[in-house]
């Protein structure tokens, strides 16, 4: 049986946001109004324990390992509420930790619509979401959750990290705080996954590299969000908000799809046995979609 642990429920006045608000139009915004963005932690490198047996998922750690780092709690203000930033706006967050804590490797088409029930269940109560997830399959499930929110028309940021937060040397605090600066201060109506500095359109992004702290790329479709020193949001790549209609979750699968990537020679029955007992195959072809 699964659960949900809400961490910490502090009652914070929301932010009004503006989706076409630049960087520089960010600035100068009422610090009593912080943007309000709730985090789904499903499990995932990012909060493991170091153990005697290596990484390990631990329960409500994230959270305490959070309270501990000013640039993600102010302890002059209520929990899990960050500093200013250089725009002059504060994000505060909640933590929905999942129970048990999910290895991605293990996930399926059931976690996503749990994850997309979970969003629209809370979607009038924040400003944006960001779900903490492991790397294996961070872009399967962006790419789901692309397709399965219906009507977005709030940011929805998917992420993770190489190594966990609580490692001295990580990628995990640079991963997560552009997350939630990104969805607390810019009203983008997509799903984002958010690697290194690059905010990629979820269902264009992979892993590339499983060593590397620059371990996702987009090709053929340039991040949407990049962060430097600055941050440059492509507002004219962005998809356009609806313009009516509520949020709408599509959380039914069909699962007798597969998937059968082409390689040279590929034997006719290899092909047939694939395509038993499915509705639908995902051809991986050569080129621009070229096969034998």
């Amino acid at each position: 049986r699964h659960h949900c642990v809400l961490l910490h429920r502090t009652p914070v006045q929301r932010a009004s946001t503006d989706p076409s608000m630049s960087a520089s139009e960010a600035k100068g915004k009422d610090e009593k109004a912080p943007s309000n963005v709730l985090v789904l932690y499903t499990g995932g490198t990012i909060g493991m324990k170091n153990t005697e047996r290596g990484y390990a998922p631990a329960p409500g750690y994230i959270g305490e390992q959070l309270k501990t780092m000013a640039q993600f709690h102010d302890p002059a203000l209520p929990l899990y509420t960050m500093p200013p930033s250089r725009f002059g706006r504060r994000v505060h967050y909640e933590i929905l930790e999942y129970d048990p804590l999910l290895d991605s490797s293990n996930m399926d088409m059931h976690d996503w619509a749990r994850i997309a029930r979970d969003i629209e269940k809370h979607y009038e109560e924040y400003d944006a979401f960001v779900v903490l997830h492991g790397t294996d399959t961070m872009g399967f499930t962006a790419s789901a959750l692309s397709f399965m929110l219906e009507n977005l028309s709030k940011t929805v940021i998917v992420t993770g990290s190489q190594i966990p937060l609580s490692e001295l040397r990580n990628d995990a605090a640079d991963n997560l705080l552009a997350s939630l600066t990104v969805a607390g201060h810019y009203e983008i109506p997509e799903v984002l996954l958010c690697f290194r500095g690059k905010c990629m359109r979820g269902n264009r992004s992979w892993k590339c590299d499983a060593d590397a702290f620059d371990a996702f790329q987009s090709p053929n479709f340039a991040p949407l969000v990049e962060v430097g020193i600055n941050i440059k949001v492509r507002w004219d790549a962005m998809l356009l908000p609806p313009t009516n209609g509520s949020l709408r979750v599509h959380a039914d699968f069909c699962d007798s799809v597969t998937c059968l990537r082409l390689f040279p020679g590929i034997p006719d029955g290899t092909v047939r046995a694939a395509l038993q007992g499915v509705k639908g195959c995902v051809l991986e072809t050569y080129g621009a979609g070229n096969a034998p």
